[in-house]
This record gives structure tokens, C-alpha cells and sequence, in this order.
């Protein structure tokens, strides 16, 4: 039965960021993290977006990935924390606070578990900028 859960949930995210109004947003390692494979799919008609990320190791105990939005104003907005599993991989579907369209730039970094109010740690992944 557990199995059965996963393979759905695979399957969802991968309808999810394969529907033809869904927007990509690419992300590069960093130097720490230079081979790690990251993409944003956002839906602004429903606010709905999903995080993937394949080869970005656990955070440790007493820490998560947090997803950060900077606006073109230098604004920093927090969309919310992530784990990954053993092997590096996190599929996190989120609701998005306002439409992506203003935005030009996401980041993550290493941050407490429950988040923080600014980015504390220098960004593990960054936005493809255009």
C-alpha cells in the first residue's frame, strides 16, 4: 500500500509540472552544490507550485531548505521549507502567496527547521536569471 502511495504522488507531480500552463523556473547549484538539478513549476491561476530537486543532500538534523522569492525591488519573501531524502530528491507542492510574474529571482539556503525571517546561510540553488 505504501508503495502505491508513492508511485501516485509521482504521478501527480509529474501531471503537475507537465501541464501546458504550468511556467518553469530552473535553478543552478552554487559552488557547494554544483551538480544538484532543481526546477520551480508554477501555476499563476491557481497559485499552486511544486518544488523538484534531485542531488542536494539531506540537510542536517535540526535543519531544512528553505525556498526564498526576491523580488526586482530586493524584497525577500519566504515560500516555505523542504526536506530532501537520502538520495537528494524532494517533490514539495505549495501554495504560492501572489502571482510569480514580478519576481525574477528564487534562491534556497539552509535555514533552522521552521524557517527564518531572512536568508542566514549563503543560497545552496539559484534561479536561472534570463
Amino acid at each position: 500500500m505504501q508503495l502505491a502511495s508513492v508511485v501516485r504522488r509521482q504521478w501527480d507531480a509529474l501531471a503537475f509540472a507537465t501541464a501546458p500552463e504550468i511556467k518553469a523556473v530552473r535553478f543552478d547549484g552554487t559552488d557547494g552544490s554544483p551538480t544538484v538539478k532543481a526546477s520551480l513549476f508554477l501555476d499563476d491561476s491557481t497559485l499552486r507550485a511544486m518544488m523538484m530537486v534531485t542531488g542536494l543532500k539531506p540537510p542536517v538534523e535540526g535543519y531544512a531548505y528553505q525556498l526564498w522569492l526576491v523580488t526586482s525591488e530586493k524584497k525577500v519573501v519566504s515560500l516555505g521549507s523542504f526536506r530532501t531524502i537520502a538520495d537528494g530528491y524532494a517533490a514539495w507542492l505549495f501554495q504560492m502567496p501572489y502571482s510569480a510574474a514580478p519576481y525574477y529571482t528564487y534562491v534556497v539556503s539552509l535555514e533552522p527547521r521552521g524557517g527564518s525571517d531572512w536568508p542566514t546561510t549563503p543560497p545552496v540553488l539559484r534561479s536561472k536569471t534570463t
